[in-house]
């Protein structure tokens, strides 16, 4: 077997492959994953540095515009946050409309405070490390939780018009993997996190969040009504499995995203364009699951606008014309977005499930 099992089960195809990582989590077992844990952790501690600094400066992005990657997500995520003075709050069964309620069960929600992004866990060149290696030469997220444990967030992004991204079971195999080398550097991680925050972790295994957008989650939720099967219990249960293995809490976040890019370059620093709310990633969302019928299956349904939250709502007058994005607050249909000019004296306007035409520039 390979000194890194993880990293061998994360490049399976079964485990890349939409139709099969469902059956790919359910042949796993605790003791298996516990196995794998341990041999991956010893793997990495043969490379233990005591000179590695985990927390280097950034540099800043070269364009002016954003890029739309992963790792642009995880940097405007950070920044938001301290901007916002915001933890995280992981949806563990709490709606996000009141995070500091408690779940059915009364257990309170698990609020993170993010640390840093791209948090260095080796000390080769970056044109040294091997293809593979990649996953374990960096964190994309770090934090520390309200009970002090090391928390590891995978970032995952679908962008808007892609329908493509890992899976999953690989993204959280991935992320088991870099758990694996926090515990592997726990001594030099958590003196850092201390110098850095004044935090003193605790020695309990770290937690790890697969951090997506609601694209990613919308798109997976989707095909399990299609090849990939009921995918979703099937990841509950390997959450299951993974905390008996190794003691390892794993959670599922989605955050919703608007407009495209996402996020907005401010003072060269990419924010983004709400507020960072987070969802279960395994929860639909309304009626997101029902099939579409062929008549909605339409080029005009697929391509909604969002919207354009830098903007603030106004009320709507047919003497005024609007752009796409707008927000609009009818009398009698409610708050709107509007999704394109039908001409001067025309707009449409969604407002919910509904696309309404508007009159507008009649003044």
């Amino acid at each position: 077997m390979s000194s890194h099992p993880l990293l061998e089960l994360a490049n399976d195809s079964n485990v890349k492959t939409p139709a099969t990582f469902r059956e790919a989590a359910n042949a796993l077992t605790a003791d298996e994953i516990s196995s794998m844990y341990e041999q991956e952790r010893a793997a990495i501690a043969e490379e233990v540095s005591a000179d590695i600094q985990h927390f280097a400066d950034h540099d800043p992005p070269a364009a002016a515009e954003p890029t739309v990657d992963e790792h642009e997500f995880a940097v405007a995520v950070i920044n938001q946050c301290q901007d916002d003075q915001s933890a995280l709050v992981l949806a563990d069964g709490v709606a996000p409309s009141d995070p500091d309620d408690v779940d059915d069960e009364g257990v309170p929600p698990t609020h993170v405070d993010l640390i840093d992004h791209a948090v260095n866990m080796t000390t080769l060149a970056p044109r040294k490390i091997k293809a593979r290696n990649r996953v374990l030469s960096s964190l994309d997220l770090l934090g520390v939780s309200v009970d002090d444990r090391i928390t590891v967030q995978r970032v995952r992004l679908m962008p808007p018009g892609s329908t493509k991204g890992d899976t999953p079971l690989r993204a959280i195999v991935e992320g088991l993997a870099q758990c694996a080398a926090v515990d592997a550097y726990r001594e030099t991680l958590s003196a850092q996190i201390e110098e850095r925050t004044g935090r003193v972790v605790s020695a309990d295994p770290p937690r790890l969040v697969l951090f997506a957008n609601n694209r990613y989650w919308e798109i997976y939720r989707r095909r399990s009504l299609k090849s990939a099967g009921p995918w979703m219990e099937a990841m509950r249960r390997i959450a299951a499995e993974i905390e008996q293995g190794v003691g390892i809490p794993v959670r599922f976040a989605s955050v919703k995203l608007y407009g495209d890019p996402p996020w907005r370059m401010r003072h060269g620093r990419p924010l983004l364009a709400s507020d960072v709310v987070l969802r279960n990633g395994l929860e639909p969302v309304g009626n997101e699951l029902k099939p579409k019928s062929k008549a909605r299956q339409s080029a005009k349904d697929s391509a909604v606008i969002e919207a354009n939250l830098e903007r603030m709502p106004v009320p709507y007058s047919v003497r005024d014309s609007y752009l796409a994005g707008d927000r609009i607050s009818h009398p009698k249909l409610g708050e709107g977005v509007v999704q394109k000019s039908l001409g001067p004296t025309k707009v449409e306007v969604r407002f919910g499930e509904e696309v309404r035409v508007l009159v507008q520039g009649r003044g």
